[in-house]
């Protein structure tokens, strides 16, 4: 969205609160508040007109929301709330309620698929204004490329952990051996506790050469995980899960997806694969597993189908981002300052 407000002329004063760190902890949220008081605060201080445009942060994270809004409400400036978790949009929250009534009546909401802009309207009447901008447009279209001979491999990359479904990954790897599947399994990103550190080893000592543990990707490694594999599982159980960037990535190489029923997932994945709630992912997986595994032509349609529907989702959702870009700078040139 930078990019895109920065190609229209926005003038952006870009403000990244991030600690840079995957453990939370009281280090965590000292290092957030120190940038919040630091950086966004003086930012929004100076601001002589314009708008804020922030993401909403999911549970005691929306404190920080409320301090940026406050703020810009002092000032004045026009407000745009993304939405990126489905932690309080498929269920009421009071906080967010409070939160959306500091942005006030005139605050622009984006959600990420109607399905979302649906559940924030059912659940917060008061929200005036609510436009949709799919994922899919910030995910880069590859080359198409013809797909080499090899046995039957699934993958897996997050931020590794139990929340994100690393132990539900590995179990469906056993069942499948026990189906007596030739299954190679691929595993990426950082190992996000000790726990998990623990798990990845152990399931490295039990599956042996069956199973590749990459660690950390981007860039052509990340491009060279999804052209190694032929089925991708998201079993993540996080509860601010929204509609997550990896499972459009695995599309747009041509890549089923079975993923969990948490957040906006299933709605994503429709026909490029299969989706079921957590406790009976392990089942789904490992059927649609076997069903790629002992039918050629099955695995080469379903994967034609995750590419059609990443093409499709690509399209609507640049449509979106220009129209979102043009009501953002529809009164000419403006401060931005991203919290």
């Amino acid at each position: 969205m930078v990019d895109a407000l920065a190609a229209a002329g926005a003038s952006l004063r870009v403000v990244n609160t991030s600690p840079g760190a995957l453990r939370k902890g009281l280090s965590y949220h000292a290092r957030r508040m120190s940038l919040h008081l630091l950086k966004a605060v003086p930012a929004l201080l100076g601001a002589r007109g314009g708008l804020v445009y922030s993401v909403v942060e999911p549970g005691a994270g929306m404190a920080y929301n409320f301090l940026i809004l406050l703020l810009a409400r002092l000032r004045g400036l026009r407000i745009v709330l993304h939405h990126h978790s489905a932690l309080y949009t498929r269920t009421f929250d009071p906080r967010f309620d409070w939160l959306s009534r500091i942005a006030g009546r005139d605050a622009l909401h984006v959600a990420l698929d109607e399905f979302m802009a649906r559940d924030l309207k059912a659940n917060y009447p008061s929200l005036a204004h609510i436009t949709v901008a799919l994922n899919a447009s910030y995910v880069d279209d590859p080359a198409r490329e013809e797909r080499s001979e090899r046995p039957l491999t699934c993958g897996f990359m997050s931020n590794l952990s139990r929340e994100k479904g690393l132990d539900t990954f590995l179990d469906c790897l056993r069942s499948a051996r026990k189906a007596g599947l030739d299954l190679r399994a691929i595993l990426a990103g950082p190992a996000a506790s000790r726990e998990a550190e623990k798990m990845v080893a152990d399931a490295q000592a039990e599956f042996g050469d069956g199973l590749t543990v990459l660690g950390p990707v981007s860039g052509t490694s990340k491009q060279e995980f999804f052209r190694s594999i032929d089925v991708f599982l998201f079993p993540s159980r996080y509860r601010v899960e929204g509609q997550p960037l990896v499972i459009l990535e695995a599309m747009s190489y041509g890549v089923p997806v079975v993923a969990s029923r948490q957040g906006y997932c299933a709605e994503l994945v429709g026909d490029a694969g299969a989706s079921a709630p957590i406790s009976e992912f392990e089942t789904v997986a490992s059927e649609f597993l076997i069903r790629c595994y002992n039918d050629t032509k099955y695995r080469q349609a379903i994967g034609a189908a995750a590419r059609a529907r990443f093409e499709m989702l690509k399209r609507e959702a640049d449509i979106q981002k220009s129209d979102l870009v043009s009501e953002i700078c529809s009164s000419g040139e403006h401060q931005l300052a991203n919290a």
